[in-house]
């Protein structure tokens, strides 16, 4: 049975019978508002995720009685990210007028090799440090 057109078909959501909505074009997909919140808002992942992932899970599992402080400063460092992030959102301008992100990586492409350099040289300075006995933090849990 072959669907054949209807043109005075009037649906209330766009769609003429025997079509099925590509769930990437639809607005009101569920992975569009997840990628939307995730560009627009990423610190505020960032804030939340170790305390959804890591923290809250383990309070409430052991019962932990300042599980309502975790979840006060939970609250208040996202209230500020949240602010912070909306108010960069409504000044920020119109997406034609940004650069890409790749002409600015090309821009400031010794950034990276300083970044990198920097990494590994502190990462060998603690190395040197624990197996000199100049233990820190870190080095004495292990």
């Amino acid at each position: 049975m072959v669907p054949t057109p209807q043109a005075a078909f009037s649906s209330p959501i766009g769609i003429a019978p025997g079509q099925v909505p590509h769930p990437r074009r639809s607005p009101r997909a569920p992975g569009r508002r997840v990628t939307w919140v995730l560009r627009h808002y990423p610190i505020s992942i960032l804030v939340l995720a170790p305390y959804a992932l890591l923290l809250l899970p383990m309070a409430v599992l052991y019962t932990n009685p300042q599980t309502m402080f975790i979840l006060r400063l939970l609250g208040a460092a996202l209230v500020g990210t949240l602010i912070v992030e909306t108010t960069a959102l409504t000044a920020r301008p119109q997406r034609h007028w940004r650069p890409s992100a790749a002409a600015v990586n090309a821009s400031h492409r010794y950034v990276y090799v300083v970044a990198r350099l920097v990494t590994v040289i502190s990462v060998a300075a603690s190395i040197t440090a624990a197996q000199a006995g100049q233990g820190t933090i870190f080095t004495r849990w292990a």
